[in-house]
């Protein structure tokens, strides 16, 4: 078993700290995100929320943005941000805590064992986990502070996501820092989202590998980046089940 030096961060946000600062979002979280979620489920699970993240993620997962200016009669999918605000964030903040409770009394092989049907070990799971919502921490700000600049991420999207996996060394690297990244990140977005609930439908723009332009508001991150850890979650659990036989 990794032994980590855990960072304690806040778990739940209170009543009092979302009214002191304009949030909705009151006593989300009852005990406390990577790159794209592949199935898209939404807070609720409403099907066409789960249509619109699949596709959006199908298109722009595997290729790079272009660097130069979006011209304004290119257009492509208007992503939504989701009208529970609330949910949105409750589940983007326990995210953290969730993953942190499977993977917590792992032991090495455990972490490193490799799926009978290919795939990454728990390990390289749990990195990739942190490393996208760290890169995706950067277009929330973005479109938090600027509405409608381009979040272009061709340096990362030019390779294959196993290609840094190896890079960053995701096979031979303790999970602890990785765990407390995540949960240090997403503390303080949902921090930024509370103390500025008018940016909640702010936005970046994305191109996709089609060339469309997407409009991809910060409510529609968090939910993805929510869905993300919870996807991954399953994965890992996944992962145990078939090395306990069960």
């Amino acid at each position: 078993m990794e032994v980590c030096t855990r960072k304690s961060f806040p778990n739940r946000l209170t009543e009092g700290c979302c009214l002191r600062s304009g949030c909705t979002c009151r006593h989300v979280g009852g005990i406390g995100v990577g790159h794209f979620v592949t199935r898209g489920c939404s807070v609720r699970g409403k099907r066409k929320r789960f249509e619109i993240s699949s596709r959006f993620a199908a298109q722009v997962s595997r290729h790079p943005l272009g660097g130069h200016p979006v011209p304004e009669c290119e257009k492509g999918l208007n992503m939504e941000a989701p009208e529970d605000r609330a949910g949105t964030i409750a589940r983007y903040q326990e995210g953290p805590v969730l993953l942190e409770r499977v993977v917590e009394d792992l032991a090495a092989c455990d972490l490193d064992a490799m799926p009978s049907g290919g795939g990454w070990s728990i390990r390289e799971i749990v990195h990739h986990i942190a490393d996208g919502d760290d890169i995706w921490t950067i277009g929330l700000k973005m479109a938090m502070g600027n509405d409608g600049v381009e979040f272009a991420l061709g340096w990362y999207w030019v390779f294959p996501q196993e290609t840094w996996a190896e890079r960053w060394a995701y096979a031979r690297r303790s999970i602890c820092e990785s765990l407390n990244l995540l949960k240090s990140t997403r503390a303080h977005i949902v921090q930024l989202l509370c103390s500025a609930p008018e940016t909640w439908g702010r936005a970046v723009i994305v191109r996709t590998s089609k060339g469309e332009v997407e409009r991809v508001p910060v409510g529609f991150i968090v939910q993805m980046q929510g869905d993300h850890v919870f996807h991954h979650i399953e994965r890992i659990r996944a992962i145990l089940r078939e090395r306990s036989g069960t």
